[in-house]
């Protein structure tokens, strides 16, 4: 695993879980910049809304086409939202993966770097001078 990972999940876990607080102000501050981020525009979320729409008759009709049921839910509602929410939203998702990776690093000794090669040896004192 990349050290960078290891370093993130660090500094979001002390002794026990995943601080979940500082998550959010990690992913809030990387999604929008460390700037306040305006809501997204109402006629931009009326043409992404009528865009759905079209995209939805267009994924039941492909799924008609080759027998396949199409769920009844499809198109019904999406939501339009800016980066910041898209971050938010994202982490409440990843939160059981994100819990179970945390518990498993802190389960799992950090490599340094500064551990002796496989076969066990340091070769720096190999006698060979």
């Amino acid at each position: 695993m990349p050290q960078f990972l290891n370093d993130l999940f660090g500094m979001l876990s002390s002794a026990g879980p995943i601080q979940w607080q500082v998550a959010e102000q990690l992913a809030l501050n990387v999604a929008a910049g460390g700037n306040t981020e305006p809501n997204v525009d109402p006629l931009d979320r009326v043409k992404f809304e009528e865009l759905a729409s079209i995209a939805a008759r267009y994924v039941v009709a492909a799924l008609d086409e080759i027998g396949l049921m199409t769920p009844s839910d499809l198109g019904s509602q999406i939501e339009v939202i800016n980066r910041a929410s898209w971050a938010k939203k994202s982490l409440i998702a990843w939160k059981p993966l994100l819990e179970e990776i945390g518990i498993a690093l802190s389960a799992t000794p950090i490599e340094t770097g500064t551990s002796n090669p496989p076969g066990g040896q340091n070769l720096s004192n190999t006698g060979d001078a």
